[in-house]
């Protein structure tokens, strides 16, 4: 099993979509959809528009009819207009390209959404629950209560039937930037702790990795792969994972 983890690409005009998809050619190009699993983790777009979504659904498309099972969380600029300004109405044009793209019935409360694919199970979050008046301000966010408890049970349900746990959040735990600061970030890492081998973040637009904090085997930050031009190939070896970039560049 090998993780393809693609983060922030922003897709919204002729040259964010030219630079995802070439990402995703090399991805087609390089790895094997029967071990390889594609994780997003949010802010596809980089507003909640018809158009932008119409683009991310043309390059995300390429892997699914390539044969990729793609697992992604939401980010704030897929739900909030520029990241900022939410609305009832883009939550909507969001469950729409999950169903229409992913084949996805997602609704309000089925976050966290639960895959599983050869002995590992993915379960990705929406970290866009901040109740706080800042939301609306500032790009902060949150799972919320009810979210963490599920995501505990997944994650304990998974480890019970010896799965490999690999989360997805768009908003990162770790952070010391208060305007993109996920609220309850503390409670979530509580709720995986010693019941999750990778977690895997953006937001930042910075890339880091960290190795056994809070009991969690890695964490995966990604910088903004659309215009780094490049993406983190997980693949495990015995007991552990481990990443390596591959930038789309050094390829051509």
């Amino acid at each position: 099993m090998r993780i393809a983890h693609l983060s922030d690409l922003h897709i919204c005009d002729d040259t964010s979509e030219t630079a995802a998809r070439a990402l995703v050619r090399d991805i087609i190009a390089n790895l094997d959809p029967a071990d390889t699993v594609v994780a997003l983790t949010g802010d596809i777009i980089d507003s909640p528009a018809f158009d932008q979504w119409a683009r991310a659904a043309r390059v995300v498309g390429e892997l699914v009819d390539a044969g990729f099972r793609v697992v992604t969380s939401l980010g704030n600029h897929d739900l909030d207009w520029m990241g900022l300004t939410p609305g009832r109405e883009y939550r909507e044009l969001a469950k729409g390209w999950l169903n229409d793209t992913l084949g996805l019935d997602v609704d309000e409360d089925h976050w966290p959404v639960v895959y599983r694919e050869q002995g590992v199970t993915f379960i990705a979050c929406d970290s866009n629950r901040a109740t706080r008046p800042e939301r609306h301000a500032i790009a902060t966010g949150a799972l919320g209560y009810q979210q963490r408890m599920r995501l505990a049970r997944e994650c304990e349900l998974a480890r019970r039937r010896g799965d490999q746990v690999v989360t997805l959040s768009h908003h990162s735990p770790i952070c010391d930037n208060p305007t993109l600061l996920m609220t309850d970030g503390p409670e979530f890492l509580h709720a995986i702790s010693h019941r999750c081998d990778v977690l895997l973040v953006g937001h930042l637009h910075t890339a880091a990795a960290w190795s056994g904090l809070w009991g969690i085997g890695r964490i995966y930050a990604s910088d903004a792969s659309g215009r780094s031009g490049r993406y983190r190939v997980l693949r495990r070896e015995g007991e552990r994972w481990v990443g390596e970039w591959v930038r789309v560049a050094d390829r051509l």
